[in-house]
């Protein structure tokens, strides 16, 4: 799961170097998501980025799949199952 981790925290550093850690705390806190369960929930995950970033979220989304995909092409968790069947969809579609 640390793939997915380390995906996360790189793509959410495009807003700034802190931001990471700014996100990772306020999904917690608002949201009741530790950062150590994202892996473990993604479709929460993926309603909080909704809620975040509104449309956004699926370029956020792509990024992540796509860095975890990169770093390991047979990564095959949950995680990553659920955003070739619900996030990259919408990706597709738009």
């Amino acid at each position: 799961m640390k793939e997915i981790m380390n995906a996360v925290i790189d793509t959410f550093s495009v807003f700034g170097p802190n931001t990471s850690r700014v996100l990772m705390f306020h999904m917690e806190r608002q949201f009741g998501l530790k950062p150590d369960d994202i892996p473990a929930n993604p479709k929460l995950f993926h309603e909080i980025l909704q809620d975040l970033f509104g449309d956004y979220c699926h370029s956020l989304e792509l990024s992540i799949y796509r860095q975890v995909r990169n770093a390991n092409p047979s990564h095959n968790s949950e995680f990553i199952r659920y955003f070739e069947r619900h996030a990259l969809q919408e990706v597709k579609a738009a």
